[in-house]
């Protein structure tokens, strides 16, 4: 894998703006998941959302940036 490989479809990530109210009560970043890569960009939405619809997306570039490549992550 290169230093540029961009995430994978169905990759799960911790937001790293976006928080969720968590079963206890506290606020915590939400897990994100990965819809769809394509067209230069990331598409992704809640990691427990029903549908599998990207709700936000980010250029490939900015989410690298912030969250490394697919290689990095776990």
């Amino acid at each position: 894998m290169t230093d540029h490989e961009p995430p994978k479809r169905g990759q799960e990530f911790m937001h790293s703006s976006f928080q969720r109210q968590l079963p206890d009560g506290t606020q915590g970043f939400a897990v994100m998941k990965v819809t769809a890569v394509r067209r230069g960009e990331v598409f992704y939405t809640y990691a427990d959302s029903p549908t599998n619809k990207g709700d936000w997306r980010m250029p490939i570039e900015n989410w690298i940036k912030r969250y490394g490549t697919a290689a990095s992550r776990p």
